[in-house]
């Protein structure tokens, strides 16, 4: 009933699932919905939840394809915020959104933007490549970038370079 709402936990439990943490996404949106807002996608409950994983994990924003291509270059997944409208992001299940979470995990060697979109209609369908052009202005231009960095121990030190550098 509440598929549609929860974008956020989604993307967050294939991240954690991506790091080792065997927990469905019915657990964590239990665990992060915002009572007093009634959402699942509080940036801020999503990466506390994270946190408490035992995983470094911030809200951040990304500037530049140099910077997501070090994140994914460390192994970091990042959870894009995005926003368009209807023919502004092709191959995408949704139509138009003001605001969806994707899990950005490769970019191809022409800039096409590889991601796991929890919108798709079944598990099949969950990988898609986008349009760098587009999915960059649905992402940096519409969201400034903005998104959730979630990283171990081993790749923290990294992460915290890749924010400490001038990369635009």
């Amino acid at each position: 009933d509440f598929n549609e709402d929860i974008c956020s936990p989604t993307s967050l439990t294939m991240v954690l699932n991506y790091y080792g943490i065997d927990v469905d996404t019915i657990t964590v949106s239990r665990n992060v919905y915002d009572y007093g807002a009634s959402i699942y996608g509080n940036w801020l409950f999503n990466v506390s939840y994270a946190s408490y994983s035992g995983l470094y994990s911030f809200v951040a924003r990304i500037n530049s394809y140099k910077q997501l291509a070090d994140l994914l270059y460390t192994g970091v997944p990042v959870i894009a915020s995005i926003s368009f409208n209807s023919g502004e992001l092709k191959n995408s299940p949704l139509k138009k959104t003001r605001g969806h979470l994707v899990v950005i995990k490769g970019m191809t060697l022409n800039g096409d933007i590889i991601v796991n979109d929890p919108a798709a209609p079944d598990k099949k369908g969950v990988e898609r490549v986008y349009n760098g052009k587009e999915f960059f202005n649905a992402w940096i231009i519409r969201k400034y970038g903005t998104s959730y960095i979630i990283a171990d121990e081993k790749k923290i030190d990294r992460v915290i370079k890749i924010f400490n550098t001038e990369s635009l």
